[in-house]
């Protein structure tokens, strides 16, 4: 939760979604399972004016655990309510990115959270930081959810 993609989960996710879409790979990509440091570089150089690569600011711990199902529904509902209501459209601004800390030494979970100005959204893809992903780690997710492993 809150943390983006490091650089070598990026290399790792490019490979995979190349082999998906059936690319012609390069041979040090296929022996290291993840794509080159020279490929991020390059991706990050053409994309410079599309990405946004900033460290993660902290947040409060408690207001990261108030983070459950019952709460996202409540403000998906809230914000659909408002949405409807005043019908306005957001504006360009600060993007903030953050980061939660916390005393423990356990894994987070990345979510990816899709909104448009349209006020649709999609299910929420959650990242999970383990070789397979398995059904159950969905379990009291939002129906539509995405999981997939790192």
């Amino acid at each position: 939760m809150c943390y983006g993609l490091d650089s070598t989960g990026l290399r790792i996710l490019s490979f995979q979604y190349a082999k998906e879409l059936k690319f012609i790979i390069p041979l040090t990509w296929e022996k290291e399972k993840k794509a080159t440091e020279d490929w991020l570089r390059g991706f990050k150089q053409r994309y410079r004016a599309v990405l946004s690569l900033r460290k993660p600011e902290k947040t409060n711990l408690s207001r990261a655990t108030a983070f459950n199902p019952t709460t996202v529904n409540n403000f998906f509902d809230n914000l659909e309510k408002v949405m409807g209501k005043y019908n306005f459209t957001a504006k360009k601004g600060l993007k903030q990115v953050g980061q939660a800390t916390s005393a423990g030494r356990g894994e987070l979970v990345t979510v990816l959270n899709f909104v448009n100005a349209s006020r649709s959204f999609l299910a929420p893809v959650f990242i999970f930081p383990r070789v397979r992903f398995k059904q159950f780690m969905l379990t009291g997710a939002r129906s539509g959810s995405l999981g997939t492993c790192i």
